[in-house]
């Protein structure tokens, strides 16, 4: 009497097949310039909005110290601001452009709400992959 134990069943060989080759990566769709620069300025009323200073400064970093000295009295002076751009035009040339807008601000200050509306033209320029304000004029 044998006590080993049963031998187990060896496994079938494999065929190895050789691994297919890795599939290029559909090229990235890069947004569109205006919608890009359409995108900033939903980022600068909502910074404006939130009076966040930080989200302010991405879509506008070169900020000079008196602009952002103004930016804070602002903030601290209104309870609330809604800030709505219309965009009227775009026009892109290169990696500058220059969008002109409708611009309507209701301002909550003293517990009374003031609005006011205005036209003015944005100047951004494309950083890398994204749109900056370079200046804002009336």
């Amino acid at each position: 009497m044998n006590d080993a134990p049963p031998a187990e069943p060896r496994p079938a060989a494999i065929e190895s097949t050789p691994p297919a080759a890795p599939r290029p990566a559909p090229p990235v769709e890069r947004e569109s310039d205006e919608a890009g620069v359409r995108r900033a300025l939903r980022v600068y009323e909502q910074a404006i909005e939130n009076k966040d200073l930080a989200l302010f400064r991405t879509v506008r970093p070169d900020l000079s110290q008196d602009e952002e000295k103004r930016l804070r009295a602002s903030f601290q002076q209104v309870e609330r601001q809604h800030v709505e751009l219309r965009v009227e035009g775009v026009t892109v040339t290169g990696d500058r452009a220059d969008v002109r807008v409708s611009r309507e601000d209701t301002i909550q200050s003293g517990g009374r709400a003031q609005t006011s509306r205005s036209t003015q033209t944005i100047r951004m320029a494309r950083r890398g992959d994204a749109w900056i304000i370079v200046s804002l004029g009336r």
